[in-house]
């Protein structure tokens, strides 16, 4: 069993506990998975010098009515200017451009070089209801530590 399937099935178990409604249930799984493949997606590069920059982490979190999403890891510094570029577009859309880019950017065809089409930041937003807040702090030259909020 993969990491990723003992996540998902450990969220599901706490999830049933807390009786959560199924669409909530549905939303959670939803940018829990978005979240984890995004840090996969940007943490697996074979560049890292060493394991210390390869860490990554994640916490759901139940708030009175609301599910919490934190999650964070290391980027190279070179990643962090086009990153938060993309999140403050995404988090700036009201929801009907939300969906009118998240339709124009399926309809280019495009893949990233990490293997998507670019939508993950966006797909959060849009099954979440709630911008993406998200702290950078550098730590050494070549590496910052991203962390990301998500709200459900």
């Amino acid at each position: 069993m993969d990491l990723l399937t003992i996540l998902l099935d450990m969220t599901e178990k706490r999830l049933a506990r807390n009786e959560a409604k199924l669409r909530v249930k549905k939303k959670v799984f939803h940018v829990l998975v978005e979240v984890l493949q995004n840090m996969y997606h940007y943490s697996d590069n074979s560049e890292h010098p060493s394991e210390e920059y390869f860490s990554i982490i994640f916490l759901i979190r139940k708030i009175d009515e609301e599910y919490v999403i934190y999650a964070g890891n290391y980027l190279q510094n070179d990643e962090i200017e086009q990153l938060e570029k993309r999140l403050d577009q995404a988090n700036s859309f009201n929801r009907e451009e939300l969906r009118a880019y998240y339709r124009q950017q399926l309809n280019r065809g495009t893949w990233s070089e990490h293997g998507g089409a670019g939508l993950g930041f966006l797909d959060i937003i849009k099954k979440s209801g709630n911008a993406i807040s998200y702290e950078v702090m550098p730590v050494s030259d070549e590496y910052s530590f991203f962390s990301m909020e998500v709200h459900i």
